[in-house]
């Protein structure tokens, strides 16, 4: 995303979950030298007509199934929201709708930022520590509030140790049918632009 800095946020997305598409690929041929049938990662994206987008309240959401006969079967389901940082200011900070991010927390207590930075970097912060920052600086009658990086450094973990908390860990995602509902886009306020799919069927479970 270094190379990106620049772009719309729609097509950051779009790029990133491309490439996370190319990592998961790969994946099979590397498990497959451990006896383990590697797992299938499949993403698809839709345009947003101009009547749904009134209603699309995140940008990804992501329904992950695994089934591993006689170890594990579980469905979970997160909502993503992107925000990008203008390429200005000392500072990169980010404007966060309120009405967004409670729509968000209302469907999934683990529901997640990836703030965008102007270089690229891309910081994952959960939903709910932004709504503490809101409590204590958004003005009562204002419909969003700024967000610093300042404010989210600390709190902010990378890509790489929020995806396998998301996929195995079992930290992040429910499973209830609300979540689900609005993951899918089937809900009737939260849609997501982007649905990211994670299947993964493991013949066996090492270890």
């Amino acid at each position: 995303m270094d190379d990106l800095g620049a772009a719309e946020e729609e097509h950051l997305t779009a790029t990133l979950l491309a490439g996370l598409v190319s990592e998961f690929t790969a994946l099979p041929a590397r498990t497959r030298l451990a006896g383990v049938a590697g797992p299938h990662l499949r993403v698809g994206h839709r345009t947003v007509t101009k009547k749904e987008e009134k209603l699309s309240g995140t940008d990804i959401g992501v329904v992950v199934d695994i089934r591993v006969p006689g170890k594990l079967q579980l469905r979970t389901g997160d909502l993503i929201q992107v925000k990008k940082a203008p390429r200005r200011g000392r500072e990169d900070t980010w404007t966060i709708k309120r009405r967004q991010l409670h729509d968000l927390l209302e469907h999934s207590a683990s529901a997640v930022y990836w703030l965008i930075r102007s270089t690229g970097d891309i910081l994952v912060v959960p939903a709910k520590f932004l709504a503490a920052v809101e409590g204590a600086t958004a003005r009562p009658s204002s419909r969003q509030f700024i967000v610093g990086y300042a404010a989210v450094r600390h709190t902010a973990i990378p890509m790489e140790q929020y995806l396998p908390d998301l996929i195995v860990g079992l930290w992040l995602g429910s499973n209830s049918e609300q979540t689900f509902r609005a993951a899918q886009g089937v809900g009737r306020t939260t849609r997501p632009r982007f649905a990211l799919l994670i299947d993964v069927v493991l013949d066996q479970m090492d270890g």
